[in-house]
């Protein structure tokens, strides 16, 4: 068995004895609550909370989501005011009423100066406040989610104890710390009292648009600017990891750890002192073993040294015989081998041009001009056939080259088999001549019993048509008298119609000139102390300009009198009124 004393004992002895050492003096000089529990410390970390909105800021957001839902309620009763006014401008100038068509138009405007307020409102406040990413709440949302992801990512850290991954229990004491420490906190009663100032300011206003973007802007500043979380949370999270209850469990985990470590300490002793007795028997027989094997290699050396020197013995005389035979093969070896030079150099030779000449009657070959060429002569240099017999075939690039004989044979057979296809095709041909031949007969049969059904049928076909074209000859003019008739009285309608048209056109084009020169008639204001106005008023209609001038007139205190007339662009029509106003 080996014994090996872990490292992790030894760090959790030292982490030990440096957290108790180091921490003790902090405990017990700055810890607030210094007999919680870890698991309560854990607990108090988990229930700071981040991201909460003050008071006042909350009632800033609510007065601008009311600013809004109003804003759309009127937008939506513009909108539906604009409609019923179109509606209304369309009904009258189909009426010919100009005064109601231009009342419909000053409504309509009206209407619109309605809803183009109500959206300014809705974009204003959404575009400073609820603007799904840029707004401002949602700007405080994402930074009061960084902060909490912050926290929890501390207080997840700290909740591992003294197996925070970081090294040390101390160290890892130290990152908890230096994350809280990284929170970005003040105090938002700052941004809270801006907002109250900001909500009685808007209180006590004309609540107009420009109202709204002053409480809109300080909101939305009190949003950016407003703390994840306060100086006071920050210090409780703080408090928290300082109050000794992270030490406590260390040296709680450590205690642990130590006695676990003086259990391992004496079972190793003991499994080193039995592992010291089985290594003295081993090593006791191990010796006898080593012993024995001595005495049998000495007794074996000795047998193997006297074979090797009979086998010396016996091999240098087999060398002394085989050396004799040999002397004596060599001498003969000699005079065969320059017998078998000379006829060689006989058989084979390389003359003076370079071709290589193989026997007497020579087979030659010779590189000339880049080929090597191959041709045969005999003893007295006349030039001879080559003859490849015994079997042996001749080959070009591997393929065998064929004899006249396998020539004739290839012709032969191809002959054969040609002719034999050729008299099958004329045989099959004959075949298909003679079914065809049966078909046709057979279908000229079949087309002419064909075409005498179909003459039958034509004859029938034309008695009964002749019958239906002289019937519906006689209805075609029953009918054309009848549609003469209609026709004449269409063409009357159709005449009445257009005359009916062209007066409906001078109409329109009066009444669009009528209702130009209407919108363009406008009463003079009076101004206060003045007793005297005038006024010049042009207006465009669907194709019509319409002019206006107008004068009024204050006669005392009550009475005020006024006078307007209007005429079109070409003057040719032209409209007037007058009126007396009286009020008390």
């Amino acid at each position: 068995m080996k014994y090996k004393i872990k490292r992790t004992h030894i760090r959790a002895i030292l982490a030990a004895m440096a957290t108790l050492s180091v921490s003790s003096w902090s405990i017990a000089a700055t810890a607030p609550n210094s007999s919680d529990s870890f698991a309560d410390s854990v607990a108090a970390l988990t229930a700071i909370g981040t991201g909460s909105i003050p008071a006042n800021i909350q009632a800033a957001i609510d007065q601008l989501g009311v600013i809004v839902g109003t804003a759309q309620n009127d937008l939506t009763a513009a909108q539906a005011a604009i409609a019923t006014a179109q509606a209304d401008f369309e009904a009258a100038s189909a009426a010919g009423d100009a005064t109601a068509a231009a009342n419909a138009l000053n409504a309509r405007t009206a209407a619109e100066n309605a809803a183009s307020s109500a959206q300014a409102k809705i974009d204003l406040v959404n575009d400073a406040i609820f603007a799904p990413d840029t707004g401002a709440v949602a700007t405080a949302q994402s930074n009061a989610a960084a902060a909490a992801q912050a926290l929890t990512d501390a207080t997840a850290g700290y909740a591992q104890g003294t197996k925070n991954p970081d090294g040390t229990p101390t160290a890892g004491l130290q990152n908890v710390i230096d994350s809280v420490n990284g929170l970005t906190s003040g105090d938002p009663s700052v941004q809270d009292g801006n907002a109250a100032v900001a909500l009685a300011t808007y209180a006590g206003s004309a609540q107009d648009l420009a109202a709204i973007a002053a409480l809109a802007n300080a909101t939305a500043d009190a949003l950016n600017t407003l703390p994840p979380i306060s100086d006071a949370d920050k210090q409780t999270a703080l408090d928290t990891v300082l109050n000794g209850s992270w030490e406590r469990e260390a040296i709680k985990t450590n205690t642990t750890d130590i006695s676990a470590t003086n259990s391992a300490v004496t079972q190793n002793t003991a499994d080193i002192a039995a592992e010291a007795t089985t290594r003295a028997d081993a090593d006791i027989a191990l010796q006898s073993n080593i012993d024995t094997e001595t005495a049998a290699r000495v007794a074996a050396d000795n047998a193997e040294a006297d074979a090797r020197a009979a086998a010396d013995v016996a091999l240098q005389n087999n060398i002394d015989t085989e050396t004799t035979r040999a002397t004596g093969a060599e001498a003969a070896l000699g005079v065969q081998i320059s017998n078998e030079v000379a006829t060689r150099e006989s058989l084979i030779r390389q003359e003076t041009d370079g071709s290589i000449h193989i026997g007497n009657n020579s087979l030659i070959t010779n590189e000339v001009g880049g080929q090597q060429q191959l041709y045969a002569q005999d003893a007295g240099g006349n030039a001879i056939d080559i003859d490849v017999t015994n079997g042996s075939k001749l080959r070009q690039d591997g393929v065998l080259v064929a004899t006249v004989d396998n020539v004739a044979a290839a012709v032969a057979t191809e002959t054969t088999r040609a002719t034999a296809r050729e008299n099958q095709i004329e045989a099959d041909s004959i075949t298909r001549d003679n079914a065809l031949g049966v078909r046709i007969d057979n279908e000229a049969a079949t087309r002419a019993a064909a075409d005498t059904q179909l003459q039958a049928n034509i004859d029938a076909t034309r008695a009964d048509l002749h019958a239906e074209v002289v019937a519906e000859t006689n209805r075609a003019r029953t009918v054309e008298t009848a549609l003469d008739n209609r026709v004449t009285g269409v063409e009357n309608r159709v005449s009445n119609l257009e005359s009916r048209t062209a007066q409906n056109s001078r109409d329109i084009k009066t009444l669009r000139r009528g209702i130009s020169m209407a919108a363009a008639l406008q009463t003079p204001v009076i101004g206060e102390g003045k007793n005297n106005a005038a006024k010049l008023g042009v207006a465009y209609f669907d194709g019509e300009t319409g002019l206006a001038a107008g004068y009024a007139r204050r006669l005392n205190e009550s009475v005020t009198v006024n006078a307007e007339i209007a005429t079109t662009n070409d003057f040719d029509d032209v409209m007037a009124r007058a009126g007396v106003n009286y009020t008390w």
